[in-house]
């Protein structure tokens, strides 16, 4: 009996070393899918993109300690207001370049840049706290600025700079921010995660198991990589109150939510009076997640939200 027991206990003991031992090895593949998602693959320019960057002035900026490649259209005068465009995760500079000759037609100066481990930037790993901070620099560098207009995570980058908790502890944009066109906002990074570790091969079993663990080895790492980003929003969104903001959301992005896109707008309105003035929701159809960056339609609509006045709070389709 007693032989019994201790053997009975030491396959116990082998066992729980064993369920360590798998619990460890889970973390290491977290930590190495965690490191792979922060490190990109780099986007390359292609020629009819490189042949409109080499328009540009270029320049690089230091952000924390990171050499940012940043590129400028001058405006028709030396007072023209700026527009940013900031590109989405996986993308660079030259995916926003649609909206640059636009945008100078209409008076602009515009102000791009390739996000830190992105493009021709610096930078070996990426987090949300090196394109927050990237995107202060360049508001308070190149103001007076007419708007911001962001693609995917620079989408929601743009609203965490301005109204998320974690943008106020680092310092609040210092210059006004009159615009913000969002063009297909990914609010819950959580879903680009998924996307990124889906492309590699997980299935959805597996990506339930890992997603937890890969905010383990963030939180301990100290990588900024918020499950809900739009649980971070309502205690800070009134400083969106004097900003206009335009939503770009299509119904067949397999990347960001649409009833993510309608929770932010609406919450954005009920800062705004019962009308919701000055925000505005449009939806696209079969465009998927990158392609408004070349539609057309959305790229007019975009300068004409820019240029002009107050708009309705109402939502409608481009």
């Amino acid at each position: 009996m007693i032989d019994t027991t201790t053997t009975t206990l030491h396959i116990d003991a082998a066992s729980n070393d064993e369920q360590h031992q798998q619990y460890d090895a889970r973390l290491v593949d977290a930590e190495t899918a965690l490191m792979k998602f922060l490190r990109p693959r780099r986007m390359i320019p292609k020629p009819a993109q490189r042949k409109v960057l080499d328009t540009a002035q270029t320049f690089t900026t230091d952000i924390g300690s990171v050499p940012i490649k940043t590129y400028i259209f001058p405006g028709r005068t030396a007072d023209a207001p700026t527009v940013l465009l900031g590109h989405g995760f996986l993308y660079n500079a030259a995916s926003m370049l649609k909206f640059v000759a636009p945008l100078l037609r209409a008076g602009y100066r515009v102000v791009t840049w390739d996000h830190c481990a992105h493009g021709e930037s610096g930078g070996d790993f990426t987090d949300l706290r090196a394109w927050m901070r990237t995107l202060l620099v360049m508001a308070e560098t190149y103001a007076p600025l007419a708007g911001v207009v962001a693609f995917s995570v620079g989408s929601t980058v743009s609203l965490m700079a301005l109204a998320d908790a974690e943008a106020q502890r680092q310092g609040a944009c210092a210059v006004p921010v009159p615009s913000i066109v969002c063009i297909n906002p990914p609010l819950q990074i959580d879903t680009v995660l998924k996307g990124w570790l889906r492309m590699y091969g997980y299935d959805e079993t597996a990506m339930v198991e890992m997603m937890p663990l890969i905010h383990r080895v963030a939180k301990d790492k100290d990588v900024y990589l918020p499950e809900r980003v739009r649980g971070l929003l309502p205690s800070r969104v009134g400083a969106l109150a004097s900003t206009r903001v335009m939503v770009v959301q299509d119904r067949d992005d397999s990347v960001a939510s649409v009833s993510e896109a309608e929770w932010v707008v609406d919450l954005l309105r009920r800062t705004r009076g019962s009308e919701g003035a000055n925000v505005e929701l449009r939806y696209t159809d079969n465009l998927d997640h990158g392609g408004a960056l070349g539609h057309e339609g959305v790229v007019r609509r975009v300068v004409e939200f820019l240029t002009s006045g107050a708009v309705l709070g109402r939502a409608s389709r481009l």
